[in-house]
């Protein structure tokens, strides 16, 4: 079918834009622990760029999540419900493919 060519690497790029994102978010994930735990220096200039990154990429996106889903105490649980949707995200992507393009 001549519109698999077009849709099939659409839906591809579209995982691998998941796969991608959910592995900064990962990476947001335990950078925050070590900030919390002073693993890592704040005064560092490599520190404070990682963290200007990381923050420019996520906290849009876990910002509307923060807004409805409040902390539990000094736990902020955004991070977790973001990696959920996105796996579930994943998963509705992929069955798709493998559904109706393969």
């Amino acid at each position: 079918m001549p519109l698999d060519i077009i849709v099939v690497p659409l839906f591809q790029i579209i995982d691998i834009c998941i796969r991608m994102y959910k592995f900064l978010l990962f990476f947001y994930i335990i950078f925050h622990l070590l900030l919390s735990f002073n693993s890592l220096n704040r005064n560092s200039h490599i520190v404070c760029s990682i963290q200007s990154v990381l923050l420019h990429f996520v906290d849009p996106v876990l910002s509307p999540i923060r807004r409805i889903i409040p902390t539990f105490g000094i736990f902020d649980i955004s991070p977790l419900i973001l990696m959920l949707g996105l796996q579930f995200l994943l998963g509705v992507v992929d069955m798709t493919i493998a559904k109706y393009f393969r």
